[in-house]
Order: structure tokens, then C-alpha cells, then sequence
């Protein structure tokens, strides 16, 4: 048995995401008091998902990554947005440990993303999706266009 077994936590921690990316989708950004490490109390956001039973704990590092895929400066927008958790190294508290990061996603694996998440939106299979893109040239913008847009799909 492993310490996050015994000790289930209601928030998302680095061994849930570790060696797994996970795909998630903002329900709603809520204020939720806390104890930090000193043992006083404080007011920390904290990002509840429409598919996924744990709760996440915004840090200032985590908040502006969703700010800017968003593209959303205030979290009552944020709901109905995908983002990814996964996993960084970073030294906290003097110790270099994983740490839950939102996922930067950035020029063309930015658009191969949101490319594969709309088709499986639109509940393409992967040789769906394969099969759409190649019509497209395999340009994911152009094929996320075509998504996008109001036009008949082939699928």
C-alpha cells in the first residue's frame, strides 16, 4: 500500500498525475479555507472539475497558466475550459519534489490539442480524427477550423 492510499486527499496531488497527464474540464472556481503549513488558516482558490472527483488548489504559478490558455482573466469564466494537469519538478520548501502543474501548451502541440480534444468533443474516434485531418493535409488549424465551424461533418 502506498501513503496515498492510506491517506486518500480530496485534492489533487502529484501521485495522481504522475507519469499521467489528465485531461480535465473546469466546472467552477470556489474559495475554500485551509490550513497552510504554519497551521493558520487562509482562503485559497480552488478549481472543482465536471469529470474528475478531486478538488485542485490554485497557486499563483497554476492560476496565470490558466489564465493565459484561457485567455480569461477571471475564473467565473473559466468553466466549460480544458486544461491538463501533469507534473514538474520544482524546488519548494527547499526540497525538489513533483509538483501538479496546469500544462503550458504552446505553438503547434498548442493546436494538435486542441485539434484531438474538439474531435473527441464532437465524438470522433482517433481514425475518425485521422481520417478528418488527413483531408485537411494534416494541418491540425485547418482541421480545427473545419471543426469549429457550422458546416456539415463527415462523421
Amino acid at each position: 500500500m502506498k501513503q496515498n492510499e492510506a491517506f486518500p486527499s480530496n485534492y489533487v496531488k502529484a501521485d495522481d498525475v504522475l507519469d499521467n497527464e489528465t485531461e480535465v474540464t473546469i466546472k467552477v472556481v470556489l474559495p475554500e479555507e485551509m490550513e497552510n503549513r504554519s497551521g493558520e488558516k487562509e482562503v485559497k482558490p480552488v478549481v472543482i472539475f465536471s469529470d474528475y472527483e478531486k478538488k485542485f488548489v490554485l497557486n499563483k504559478t497554476n492560476w496565470n497558466r490558466i489564465e493565459t490558455l484561457t485567455g480569461e482573466d477571471d475564473s467565473d469564466n473559466w468553466p466549460g475550459h480544458k486544461i491538463i494537469l501533469t507534473t514538474e519538478m520544482v524546488d519548494a520548501f527547499g526540497e525538489i519534489k513533483p509538483a501538479v502543474r496546469v500544462k503550458m501548451l504552446t505553438g503547434k502541440e498548442k493546436d494538435i490539442t486542441a485539434y484531438w480534444i474538439r474531435s473527441r468533443e464532437l465524438g470522433y474516434t482517433q481514425k475518425d480524427g485521422q481520417k478528418f485531418l488527413a483531408g485537411y493535409g494534416n494541418d491540425f488549424v485547418a482541421a480545427l477550423n473545419a471543426l469549429n465551424s457550422d458546416d456539415d461533418k463527415p462523421f
